[in-house]
Order: C-alpha cells, then sequence, then structure tokens
C-alpha cells in the first residue's frame, strides 16, 4: 500500500474520492472504476496543499522503497528454500486464483449475507487487523467487489442447489407469499418461500424470492409477479399445492389470474380479530389518542 495513505481515508459516501486527514477535502482517486483508482492526485493534493506533510510523505516513501530494495536483496542472496525466503513467502499476497483468496473471499460473502452485515464492513479497520492477522497473504476485496462480483456468485451457487432440490422428484409445493410496504422508504417488496416434503419425508423450506414490486397493486399485476418467479423457477402450476396469502381483494384476484390455489392466512386473520377487538374498547383508542398528540 503506498505511503500516502498515512494522510487520506477512503470516503465513506463515495469510494471514488479519498478525504484528506488535515483538511476536508476530498479528492479523487483517478477513475470511475476500482481498476482505474491511482495516487497521482493524492500526492499532488499533498504536494500543492501541504508541502509538510508532503516531505513526510517523502520520507515515508524512500524508507519503503529502501525496506523493499534490501528484502529483494536478501531474497536473491538466500539459497534456494532458506529461512529467509520461506519468511519472504509469506509476506506475499496471494494471486487472485488462489484457492485459499477464493475461499476466504466466499466465506466473508457468506458472513455478510448471513449476518445482514453492510458491504462496508470489509473496509472497516477492525475487521481489516483481524484478516491481517489471521491471514497477511490475503488480499481483502473492496466493497464494490462484494456487491458486484462475489455476491452474485453466491446467489448462483445457492440457487443452482435449489434448483437441484425441486427438480429432484417434488410433485406438490406450498408457498406462503406477502407485499410487506415500507413508510419511510416508499418501497414495496414480493416475497414468495416455498416449502414442500422431500423423498426421505423431510420437510425443506426456501425463500425464493424477494423483490422489490413497484408499481399500482392491482391483481394483474400482482399475478404477472407471480408468472415470472414461477418461470424463473422452472415451477409448473400444476404442482403448486396451494399459496397462503392475505385476505386482501387484490391478493385473491391475483391467484385466480395466476391460475393457481390460493388460501387466507390463518394467523394473519387471527391478527386481525385481535387488532379490532383491541381497537373496539373505548380505552384504549382513548389513550392512543393521547399518545399520538404526545408524539
Amino acid at each position: 500500500m503506498s505511503s500516502v495513505w498515512s494522510f487520506f481515508r477512503v470516503s465513506e459516501e463515495d469510494p471514488r474520492y479519498a478525504g484528506c486527514n488535515d483538511s476536508e477535502s476530498r479528492v479523487m482517486q483517478g477513475g470511475v472504476r476500482v481498476k482505474s483508482f491511482n495516487t497521482t492526485n493524492l500526492i499532488t493534493h499533498l504536494k500543492n496543499k501541504h508541502p509538510e506533510a508532503y516531505k513526510e510523505y517523502e520520507k515515508l516513501a524512500n524508507a519503503n522503497k529502501q525496506r523493499k530494495k534490501a528484502a529483494a536483496n536478501a531474497a536473491a542472496a538466500a539459497p534456494v528454500g532458506s529461512p529467509i525466503e520461506q519468511a519472504l513467502e509469506k509476506t506475499k499476497k496471494f494471486h487472485k486464483d488462489h484457492p485459499k483468496q477464493k475461499a476466504l473471499t466466499m466465506a466473508i460473502t457468506k458472513m455478510i449475507a448471513v449476518d445482514d452485515q453492510p458491504f462496508s464492513v470489509v473496509e472497516e479497520r477492525g475487521f481489516s487487523e483481524v484478516l491481517e492477522v489471521a491471514e497477511p497473504r490475503y488480499d481483502k476485496p473492496s466493497r464494490r467487489y462484494c456487491a458486484d462480483v462475489a455476491l452474485p456468485a453466491l446467489h448462483d451457487i445457492v440457487a443452482t442447489h435449489v434448483h437441484k432440490l425441486l427438480d429432484s422428484n417434488v410433485s406438490d409445493i406450498s408457498f406462503t407469499t406477502d407485499i410487506w410496504s415500507s413508510d419511510l422508504t416508499q418501497t414495496s417488496m414480493l416475497s414468495l418461500t416455498a416449502q414442500w416434503i422431500d423423498e426421505n419425508f423431510e420437510m425443506k423450506r426456501a425463500m425464493l424470492h424477494a423483490q422489490e414490486f413497484t408499481g399500482s397493486h392491482t391483481g394483474t399485476a400482482i399475478a404477472s409477479a407471480f408468472d415470472n418467479m414461477f418461470t424463473e423457477w422452472r415451477i409448473r402450476k400444476e404442482n403448486v399445492h396451494v399459496v397462503f396469502r392475505d385476505n386482501a381483494r387484490n391478493m385473491v384476484k391475483a391467484m385466480e389470474e395466476c391460475g393457481v390455489r390460493g388460501l387466507g392466512c390463518m394467523a394473519h386473520l387471527g391478527q386481525l380479530a385481535v387488532h379490532d377487538a383491541v381497537l373496539s374498547q373505548r380505552s384504549v383508542v382513548d389513550s392512543l389518542a393521547i399518545a399520538r398528540k404526545i408524539v
């Protein structure tokens, strides 16, 4: 890593920029893609705006060059298989195709997905220190690589596995579905979860879809979304045993237009009954009104 990073930090808002430690300035790293990033702009910024810091950078850069030169000379002078050569080998970063490099990247991607972590966790200082202690040769991926490359690759692996499970003589599959809307982000999500009994009479379950659902929530639009989901997972409608849904009219109509059997969820009916029963009490309504005024 370049010595100039002792004076900058990657911007959390936009990784294309680096923030100067001595000022509030943001300096572009040289391009819009990770492969085109470089430190030329950062060094120029130090030279023009912070001459004292630039002198310190030059000292660090020269010291690094001397260390690398000494290490190279020691490696050249050392016989093959010597302790010095072995020690230097342990400091080299893995090639991108190295089995351990791939395994660690996959493990980190699984951690992000399973633990619901942000992609930025790979750039956190504490996480980086743990990796450096555990395996100094590991070349840590960027958040953009995790989002654009590693996670889609993991999704393909999981999807292939689920396809194999669904294709293994499964004749009847039950589904649950719901549309969830956020009042804060104005985003709606449509989910589809499958449950079935395998040949060993064991219960299996898989979340197939959790996609953003835009536009009007009409029965026709929902039916079209279901058709696309069934097609993507190669599920024939004759294998659909039942789809459990809420009792909204648009969901009822969607199941009819899609041509699959739909049933209202008993738990949802119970929740509606309890909700209506609670709100029928005058004391509860008055308490809620007072609470809303306070808020």
